[in-house]
C-alpha cells in the first residue's frame, strides 16, 4: 500500500489556503510545488489512486488527468528534478534547450496548466469524499477553524499534550 501522506498534504495545503483566504489563485499559489520532485509528483498520484481504491471511487476525469501529467514526466524527467511544475527561472532555461514547445503536454496545454489541474481535482475528490465544505471559492473563508488542518472535516482543537508531543 502506497504511503498517502503526500496525497494528504496536496490536499490539505489547498484546503487550509481556502480556509484562511478564498479562491486559490493559480499565478501565485502553483509557487507551493515548485520544490517537489519528478518522483514526489508520482506519489501524490499514486496516494491518490490508493484513496481512490480505499473509498470504491472510479473518476475518469482524475483517471486522464494522471495518465496526462505522468506521461510527461516520464518522457520528460531527464531534464529536470521537477518537470511537471518548474518555477519560472528553469521554465525559460529549459525551453531556451529544448524548444518553446517543450513544456506542452500531449494535450497542446502548458504542462504546468495541466499539473494545476490535477492538484485541484485531487483536492475537488478528497473534499466530496470526505464532506469537507471548501469549495475552492471566497465564501470558504472561515468555515473551519484558523488552525484546521485542512483534512478532517470534524475538527477539534489539539490539546495542550497533543501539541507538546506533536501528535497532530
Amino acid at each position: 500500500m502506497a504511503d498517502l501522506n503526500k496525497f494528504f498534504d496536496a490536499v490539505a495545503i489547498q484546503n487550509k489556503y481556502c480556509n484562511q483566504h478564498g479562491q486559490i489563485p493559480k499565478s501565485s499559489f502553483i509557487q507551493h510545488w515548485h520544490k517537489l520532485s519528478n518522483e514526489e509528483v508520482e506519489e501524490i498520484m499514486v496516494g491518490c489512486y490508493e484513496f481512490m481504491q480505499i473509498r470504491k471511487v472510479a473518476n475518469r476525469r482524475i483517471a486522464y488527468q494522471m495518465k496526462v501529467v505522468l506521461d510527461y514526466i516520464n518522457d520528460n524527467n531527464q531534464f529536470h528534478y521537477n518537470v511537471a511544475n518548474p518555477n519560472l527561472k528553469d521554465e525559460k532555461i529549459l525551453a531556451k534547450q529544448y524548444g518553446k514547445n517543450f513544456n506542452k503536454a500531449s494535450t497542446g496545454k502548458n504542462i504546468k496548466t495541466e499539473f494545476w489541474i490535477l492538484m485541484m481535482l485531487f483536492r475537488e475528490l478528497f473534499n466530496t469524499e470526505m464532506g469537507i465544505n471548501i469549495a475552492n471559492a471566497d465564501s470558504d473563508i472561515n468555515n473551519y477553524e484558523l488552525d484546521w488542518d485542512g483534512l478532517d472535516p470534524e475538527y477539534e482543537t489539539p490539546t495542550q499534550f497533543e501539541k507538546t508531543f506533536q501528535f497532530v
